[in-house]
């Protein structure tokens, strides 16, 4: 027979207990063999659910850097940044990569654009999102190369 302490289904442990007694040693082997492929099944399912939302997570935060990328790159084409400001942002994406981080202009983008890739009209135009970030990035470049 199962018990269980009410947090299962949450992610928390299961006791179970098993009444033994009066079993052949075959039964026993049965019922002990049944309890551990029950909870084999049930770690793998825990294991399996947990590496979906670590990778759903994971290629979320990937796609938000390469649209927060593409605008740097978009700005600086359109002159609003300059290819030294774009550098340092850039470096400064690829070092918070590399520590496991989000960069403070990732967070930036994310923010003031809805993490949304930038699109600059031909005269120039820009909503307000990205005029702010536009702001943002300058403001972060500057005091990155202090």
């Amino acid at each position: 027979k199962g018990s269980d302490d009410g947090g299962a289904e949450g992610g928390g442990e299961m006791n179970a207990v098993l009444d033994l007694r009066g079993k052949s040693k075959e039964e026993q082997k049965e019922m002990i063999s049944q309890l551990v492929d029950m909870a084999a099944k049930d770690a793998a399912g825990s294991v399996a659910e947990e590496d979906a939302v670590n990778d759903s997570s994971s290629n979320d935060e990937e796609s938000l850097q390469k649209r927060c990328i593409n605008t740097l790159r978009n700005l600086e084409q359109h002159g609003m940044i300059s290819q030294k400001q774009k550098r340092i942002l850039l470096t400064d994406i690829i070092q918070a990569t590399s520590e496991g981080r989000v960069s403070i202009i990732e967070t930036a983008f994310n923010l003031l654009c809805n993490g949304e890739e930038c699109e600059l009209n031909d005269d120039g135009e820009t909503e307000t999102g990205i005029a702010d970030f536009t702001e943002q990035c300058r403001v972060f470049a500057s005091e990155e190369y202090d």
